[in-house]
């Protein structure tokens, strides 16, 4: 379902487009991302962008062997809101073929700190 989407900004893409086209945007985030400033609303999110585990899995695939991090995913997925993207990191760490695991990384500001990194790991099956 997602084999078009090839990178972290491909998905982040993804999600905006989602948004642009349901007119999901607030008000004051519309100009700053170049997008009309109407009320139309255009329709309802697409569901796999609504509960997006899935997609979210999607980008913990496209991430290989390093994975990637809660604090990446909450940035590509910025849009969806404090409750959607919690309900997705649940459903994402419940899932069989993902591994959430602690590293310490470097924060934005360049100190390593301590962040879950979501790592694919092939289910194989008995």
């Amino acid at each position: 379902m997602f084999d078009n989407l090839h990178s972290l900004d491909d998905i982040r893409d993804h999600v905006l487009l989602a948004y642009q086209m349901t007119g999901g945007l607030s008000r004051p985030a519309r100009p700053r991302l170049g997008l009309p400033e109407g009320d139309d609303a255009y329709g309802k999110l697409p569901e796999h962008v609504a509960n997006p585990a899935p997609l979210m899995a999607r980008a913990v695939e496209l991430a290989g062997d390093e994975g990637v991090s809660r604090q990446a995913l909450l940035e590509v997925f910025g849009l969806l809101g404090k409750e959607r993207l919690l309900a997705g990191l649940a459903a994402l760490a419940a899932m069989p073929s993902i591994v959430g695991e602690a590293r310490s990384m470097p924060n934005k500001a360049g100190r390593l700190q301590r962040q879950t990194v979501y790592r694919w790991v092939p289910v194989i099956s008995p």
